[in-house]
């Protein structure tokens, strides 16, 4: 079965508009797990645009699904997955300034730089994910070696089904702007059961 992960990154930014703590984020994350979501995504930027250094640790301790942290492995992100230890660190390629994960990683470009971020995140205990384009040449093996195959990024109610038909062994999807978009118009606790629907197929 396929698990849906809710990043609650387009909250932090919606709080952060007027500079309190309304919508309070832990409470979002609470309740998102209350309503169905099997995780909780952030993705903690330099600029703190919309989740803090300070949310992730708000957030590892209330958490009690996976929680995935997303990032570029600079040396500020490995002290925060050090420090925090979720279930999953998600390694993005991007730089910081970029608005969103526009493109993945080149793995056989950066083998090698990979191979030891992942030897130190297993040393902290931490499952690891890494953000790749969808081409077959960088994930076709990806179940002959034993790994297993998330998605993220332009995911919706128009889509989510026809994807899960495509690849049923897809274990895990991680989605945040449509779902959130989505949410205004449906409310969050029946949104998140849509998207949890379009994955039972």
């Amino acid at each position: 079965m396929t698990k849906l992960s809710v990043n609650i990154n387009k909250i932090a930014t919606l709080r952060n508009a007027r500079g309190h703590n309304n919508p309070d984020l832990v409470q979002v994350a609470l309740d998102a797990e209350r309503f169905g979501a099997q995780g909780i995504t952030v993705h903690p930027r330099p600029d703190e645009r919309h989740i803090r250094y300070n949310d992730v640790f708000a957030l590892k301790d209330q958490v009690s699904t996976e929680f995935n942290i997303e990032g570029y492995p600079d040396e500020r992100y490995m002290e925060i997955i050090r420090l925090a230890k979720p279930a999953q660190a998600t390694l993005v390629p991007d730089p910081p300034e970029a608005i969103t994960s526009n493109t993945g990683w080149d793995t056989i470009k950066h083998k090698d730089m990979l191979k030891d971020l992942i030897s130190e995140l297993h040393s902290y205990g931490v499952r690891t994910s890494i953000f790749i384009n969808p081409e077959s040449k960088y994930f076709e093996p990806a179940r002959e070696l034993g790994l297993g195959l998330n998605a993220g990024h332009d995911l919706d109610l128009h889509n989510l089904k026809f994807l899960k038909e495509q690849i049923p062994y897809l274990d895990e999807v991680s989605i945040g702007h449509a779902l959130i978009c989505d949410a205004l118009y449906y409310g969050l606790e029946n949104t998140i059961q849509m998207y949890r629907r379009q994955l039972e197929v």
